[in-house]
Parts: structure tokens; sequence; C-alpha cells
């Protein structure tokens, strides 16, 4: 289709630009006299409606960028105007001359607005990675004594009605919650039309404790052993269960119904700890769910989940992906790591940093970020010192592969039980054919 668009535009409007006439300074002059005219379309930018507040002096300011991104789009467009010209010109509206300005100044705004639009997208774009770096969990942490702010996604979808997005924005002032992205698809027309509505938020209310890679892995290993204790003592399976397809943060609900008799006193405060942060958060969680469903009325479907903007496993998932790893936690996998980190450290020192790793991986073609490095390096480094020795990046690579290798099983199991279901669905519905022709 775009190829069509293409041939159809050179076909009928490209061949009718007047190219020689561009020289005359009568051209030249009512041409950009008449672009200005496209500066017309830039008042609709007073139109965008206001999704978020922002803070007095805020370096990242998204209401800015609607507003100016969305007036600028607006001038962008100019096939239409060829079509109206030549037809003005073929029923002698004005001369040859006035035709080539008109050309002159639509051909300006098709070629320089699109320019100015994509370079302002840039900027925003910048300015908004720049204010998810102010962001970045192991930062704040460092501030704070290993404590960070809670961040949600909240995901909601709903009939759409006037005053939506402002609703939106008064129940998010209100939670105290602080919009960090957001986006926003409308799926059909009218009065039938539903919006589905996508917050990445930081909770100013509530802070909960970063644990570290070696934290998170001591974590997993007393659940295990509480799990495995727990099955030889005859606890609930059901128990068992729920347990099994949590987080390494079990709840007080669940971890109530293991045995922790095996485990060392400083494992069960580990994870004892570990239960009453993820209470709070799955309280937290229900009052926005049930705030936000409730403000929005009938129809509406709202969850809330924990968002990590900075996931320390993500510098690790691209280099997995460069090298072909797969998923799981083979000698073989583990070795490819380990090779990437010796060609890392170049000086056989033992050791890297992060501007070293960053570089390093930059150089091999990897599309990663500083602050992804930063996030990857302050997990593992537990002394502060700002450097992760060999073993530690193997330990944390072991880690790493068991969690990707758990979470493909649990993605396969997943998709068996829903094959199942849909099997078990079919010939439900095909019973019931049977039993009407009976």
């Amino acid at each position: 289709m775009t190829w069509l668009l293409r041939v159809f535009f050179s076909a009928s409007i490209g061949f009718q630009i007047p190219v020689k006439q561009f020289g005359d300074p009568f051209v030249i002059g009512w041409g950009f006299i008449l672009y200005l005219c496209v500066a017309a379309k830039l008042p609709l930018a007073l139109y965008v409606p206001q999704f978020e507040d922002v803070k007095k002096g805020a370096s990242y300011n998204p209401f800015l960028r609607d507003r100016i991104i969305t007036a600028l789009a607006m001038t962008c467009r100019g096939e239409f105007s060829f079509i109206i010209a030549a037809f003005a010109l073929g029923e002698g509206l004005f001369n040859a001359k006035m035709y080539a300005a008109i050309v002159w100044a639509v051909l300006l705004s098709c070629i320089s607005s699109p320019f100015m639009l994509l370079n302002l997208i840039k900027y925003f774009n910048k300015k908004q990675l720049d204010y998810l770096a102010s962001t970045n969990p192991v930062k704040m942490a460092k501030d704070s004594d290993g404590d960070t702010p809670l961040f949600l996604h909240i995901k909601a979808r709903a009939p759409a009605f006037g005053g939506m997005q402002e609703k939106f924005r008064k129940i998010v002032n209100e939670l105290g919650l602080e919009v960090v992205q957001r986006r926003t698809n409308r799926d059909g027309r009218g009065l039938n039309a539903t919006v589905q509505t996508d917050l990445y938020v930081r909770d100013t209310t509530m802070t909960v404790k970063l644990q570290k890679i070696a934290a998170q892995k001591k974590i997993k290993r007393a659940l295990a052993s509480a799990i495995e204790s727990s099955e030889t003592e005859g606890a609930p399976s059901r128990a068992l269960s729920l347990v099994k397809q949590g987080s390494i943060r079990p709840s007080s609900g669940n971890l109530s119904q293991l045995s922790l008799k095996s485990l060392e006193k400083d494992e069960k405060e580990m994870l004892e700890r570990a239960a009453e942060d993820e209470d709070a958060i799955i309280k937290r969680g229900d009052i926005v769910e049930k705030t936000i469903e409730k403000a929005l009325g009938d129809g509406a479907d709202v969850t809330v989940d924990v968002w990590n903007p900075w996931p320390w496993t993500d510098v690790l998932d691209k280099i997995g992906a460069n090298y072909g790893v797969a998923n799981n936690a083979s000698k073989e996998n583990v070795d490819i790591f380990v090779a990437v980190f010796d060609k890392i450290d170049s000086d056989g020192g033992g050791s890297i940093d992060q501007d070293e790793m960053y570089q390093a991986l930059v150089d091999a073609g990897l599309d990663i970020t500083e602050e992804g490095v930063l996030t990857l390096v302050s997990m593992i480094d537990e002394d502060g010192d700002g450097d992760i020795d060999r073993e530690e990046w193997r330990k944390t690579v072991e880690f790493y592969l068991e969690l990707k290798e758990e979470e493909f099983e649990m993605s396969q199991q997943q998709g068996k039980q829903s094959i199942m279901q849909d099997l078990g669905a079919k010939k439900l519905e095909q019973l019931g054919k049977l039993g009407d022709d009976a």
C-alpha cells in the first residue's frame, strides 16, 4: 500500500511541481509568506489535555512535550494541499506563479516540519531517559540506607467517558503516586469505545528494601529449603503450590504454611522481613486498584503489579541474546558469560568496573545503557568499591540462568495449561451440540 501511494503521488502530483519557477523572486517571497500560514496550526497545542501534574522546576515536562509535538505534527502533512492547488490552477483561480508559490510553501512544510519533529522527539526522549535515570532504585538506595520507593505498573481498561484522563490525574495525586511513564490506547469509536491506560508510577508514600543479588539468592535458597522441609513434614499441597508460584519474596500468608525449623536464624529473619515487605506491597496494590476501579465506574478492569524501571537482568539478557545463550543453567552457558567477563578484563587483573563493562559491551555492538550497566554492577558489588571480580560474576550468572530456566519452565507449564483448557472448552461445546441434536 505504501508503494502504491508513492506511485500515485509521483504520477499525479510529482510531475506538476513547477521546479523551473522556484528561482523567481515572486515565487520565493510569496512561498515564504504562505509558509508562515502553517503556523496557524500551532495554537492547537492549547487543546492538548494535561494528563499529569508537573513539579515546578522539573527537568522533564511531559505536558510541554505533548503540546509541542502535537502542534508540530499537525504541520507535517501537505499531500492534499498539492491536489487542491492543482485543481484551483486548472479552474483558473490563480496564475502559474501563485501556484508555484503555494507548492513551494507546501514543500517547505513537508520537509522542515518532520525534520524539526524528529529532533524534538529525540530531545524529549533524552530528557525522559535522564528523568528515568534519576529514579533508578540503585541510586536512591545509596542515599536511604538500602530503601527505595515502590514502583508500580497500573493497567486500567474501562469504557471511555468525558474527563477520563483528568479523573486519572486527580486519583494519582490523591494516592501520592508520581507518574514516570504513561501510555494510553483507545479501542473503538463512539459510545462503545474502551480506553486502556498504562501508568508506570513511583509511590511517594512508602519504601521497600532493595535486595542485592546475593541477598535475593540467599532468600531463594532459604525458601527452597523451607519448601523441601515442609513437603517432608506433609504440609498442605495447596499452600506449597502457592509459595512455589510466588517470587523470592513470599507473603506472610504463604510463609505461615511452611516449616522454618530447618533454617538458620539469619535465614529465618531474612525471609520474615521479605514477607513483611511483600505484605505491605500487596496491601498498597489493593488500595490503588480498588480506588481506581471505584473512580472509573462499572466495567473498569484494573490490575496493579510491581514495576522495576531498571532490572538488573536487562544487560545479562542482551549479552545472552547476542551470544545465543539458551534458557538453562548449563556449564556451557555459564562459561560463555565468564568468557565475556575475561574479554572485558583485558589487563587480566581479575576485576572490572562499570566503565570498562559499558565501553566493552557497546564496542561489541550491544544496545545497552549506562544506567543498565550501573544497576547490574551495583547489584553485584557487595563491598561498594565499584568493582566486580570474576567469582562474583560467575555466581551472579549462575543465579541469573537459574531464574531464566525457572521462568521458561513456568511459561511452558502455563502454555500447556492454556491448551488443555481450550481443548476442554471445545469438548464441552461439542458435547453440548450433540445433546441439542439428540
